[in-house]
């Protein structure tokens, strides 16, 4: 019974000593706004049935996969290639920033976009969108076309077309352009 009084008296004592004070652990905030996964210095291609369609290259890129819609961010820049099916050129794009929206499968440019297609045509503009599901590239903002001859227009309220600038549709235009049968009369 003696030994019963000593286990007693030890947990009273071991209970007594602990303070009702204990340090709280600090909770973890995982923040909205958090990327699931980040990637820097990305340099991909993306192929469909063995074919190479696009190169895309960028110093960082935040995906956000658990939100309503789901998307990645090019914070500090992007650049894409887009090839044909026999792996030319045709089109590039940089720009500053870009966002891709997943299950829309649009992309939006802007900061300094410049599109450049295999014949030389220059498209520079502050935003770009582009639909992958209409194969459709527009803008509604100021847009300067550099043609491959030299010739400049301005589009004061942007551009439709498509990735290889073949149609391209101009909205409210200006700008000089030098005709070469202007140049031939005597």
């Amino acid at each position: 019974m003696n030994n019963l009084y000593i286990y007693i008296l030890f947990f009273l004592i071991l209970f007594s000593s602990c303070s009702g004070n204990l340090e709280r652990i600090p909770p973890v905030h995982i923040q909205e706004n958090q990327p699931d996964m980040s990637i820097t210095d990305l340099k991909t291609k993306y192929n469909t049935s063995l074919q190479l369609k696009a190169k895309v290259i960028a110093p960082l890129v935040n995906n956000f996969e658990k939100k309503d819609n789901p998307y990645s961010e090019f914070p500090q820049g992007v650049e894409v290639y887009f090839y044909d099916e026999d792996f030319v050129l045709t089109s590039s794009l940089i720009a500053d920033y870009a966002i891709y929206y997943k299950k829309q499968k649009l992309w939006k440019a802007s900061g300094n976009v410049v599109i450049t297609n295999s014949k030389g045509a220059t498209v520079r503009t502050q935003e770009l969108y582009g639909n992958e599901s209409t194969n459709e590239i527009y803008s509604m903002k100021f847009t300067e076309l550099t043609e491959e001859d030299g010739n400049i227009i301005n589009a004061k309220n942007g551009f439709d077309s498509n990735i290889d600038f073949h149609p391209f549709a101009l909205k409210n235009v200006d700008g000089t352009i030098v005709s070469k049968a202007d140049s031939t009369k005597n």
